[in-house]
């Protein structure tokens, strides 16, 4: 399970090179974040940080490849919003994509207010950034909240919020102190991660600690209470863990019933360490 064993070290207050402010009433460097973003210099060693003031910012953001150590510095959850309605396919991305490695993001909410039908997604979060951090965030969405497609990334002390899957991905991911909460999706049931792990060697894996599984509005769909599920093996090598968290009375545990598990049942892995709730003694493995 080296996979998983992946840690950044945490420094709650970066020093940075540079440092660029965005105010929506122009009273700062840059109306947009997207405009500051565009401003950092290319391939920076230095970190470059970015001081979002308090407002709700309707755009949708890519921090490209070329701009590394970039930090994102908001108000606090709630205050600084970078929201946007889009839903993602080929054309169009979720709110905030990062591809730049070392990114940084502080107390601030990214939310896509989109509304998907079946088969499409609402992404608060699109994340291929290499050893990325996102510290006291909040991210809402819908089916596929949050991305973590690939590569490193680290969520402490951090919100998410959605429907079905709404954490999905192939990276190595650790969430740490985060909450995660369900929200009315129109489905039966809801599982909350989906790991894309394809072939052994691949370096992918969810490991949550001391996590919170909530719904906090005991939500019912056609008088019946949702059952949500932790995670399930949608692809052959499936890899997740959750330890010392809380899981309320709706956690059922892991939907195994898939045909990707039935192929595969030795090599996907699901694990549970020492969590607590009413939802660590509800197991329903087939439904």
């Amino acid at each position: 399970m080296t996979v998983l064993m992946w840690v950044i070290p945490y420094r709650p207050h970066p020093r940075c090179d540079t440092y660029l402010y965005v105010a929506l009433d122009g009273s700062e460097d840059y109306e947009s974040i997207a405009a500051a973003v565009n401003a950092t210099t290319p391939f920076n060693p230095l970190r470059t940080c970015i001081f979002i003031k308090k407002g709700q910012y309707e755009e949708s953001v890519t921090v490209p490849s070329e701009k590394i150590n970039v930090v994102f510095l908001g108000d606090g959850i709630n205050r600084t919003i970078i929201t946007s309605n889009n839903l993602f396919n080929t054309t169009s991305t979720g709110t905030l994509k990062i591809l730049g490695t070392g990114f940084l993001a502080m107390d601030l909410t990214i939310r896509n207010t989109a509304r998907p039908g079946e088969g499409e997604e609402a992404v608060a979060l699109e994340n291929w950034g290499d050893e990325s951090i996102f510290y006291r965030c909040s991210f809402t969405g819908n089916s596929r909240t949050l991305y973590a497609v690939g590569f490193k990334q680290f969520y402490r002390a951090s919100e998410i919020h959605g429907s079905t899957y709404f954490i999905y991905g192939g990276a190595q991911a650790v969430f740490q102190n985060c909450v995660i909460k369900t929200v009315q999706s129109g489905e039966k049931d809801i599982v909350v991660s989906g790991n894309v792990r394809s072939y052994p060697s691949q370096q992918s894996g969810f490991f949550f600690q001391m996590c919170k599984f909530v719904n906090p509005l005991a939500l019912f769909t056609s008088g019946t209470a949702l059952s949500v599920y932790l995670g399930a093996p949608i692809t052959p090598y499936s890899t997740e863990i959750v330890m010392q968290s809380y899981l309320d009375s709706s956690v059922i545990g892991w939907k195994l019933y898939s045909p990707t598990f039935s192929q595969c049942p030795n090599t996907a892995f699901f694990a549970e360490f020492k969590n607590n709730g009413v939802g660590t003694t509800n197991r329903n493995l087939s439904s």
